[in-house]
């Protein structure tokens, strides 16, 4: 299993050693996956990753921890019940659903120029410093 040792990584409740309720997980490269869980597994209807911005998420189903499909929502409030924190998420912020895009060995991508609401935060685009090369994309 991945390690990290910046961050909180799990946050749930046990019962009879499966997990029971709320949960939160944390990501590599940061973010959190909160819901409840099905069957001692991040699988549901429900289910929210939270972008590393704290503020961003995608609420819909999740498979052992995989989207399969969601919308972009925004976290709203956080609740703190039973001893666990509980978040509430905006309704959808447009009508488009995110479907989960695998690469393949021949295509990185089905659909890339779907935007990633987080993009904007975290790259642009400007004139490269390598003579002849145009534009890039480069980190902030």
């Amino acid at each position: 299993a991945p390690r990290r040792n910046d961050n909180l990584w799990n946050v749930t409740f046990y019962k009879n050693g499966k997990m029971h309720g709320h949960f939160w997980r944390g990501c590599l490269g940061g973010g959190y996956m909160t819901g409840v869980s099905e069957d001692n597994e991040i699988t549901g209807d429900n289910i929210t990753f939270l972008f590393p911005n704290l503020k961003d998420g995608i609420l819909g189903k999740f498979v052992n921890g995989k989207l399969i499909s969601g919308v972009n929502v925004k976290l709203v409030n956080v609740e703190i019940v039973n001893g666990i924190a509980i978040g509430s998420f905006s309704r959808p912020m447009n009508a488009s659903v995110l479907i989960r895009d695998n690469s393949t060995p021949y295509s990185l991508s089905m659909h890339p120029l779907q935007p990633d609401i987080d993009e904007h935060a975290r790259v642009e685009v400007k004139q490269s410093n390598t003579p002849d090369s145009g534009e890039g994309l480069f980190a902030k």
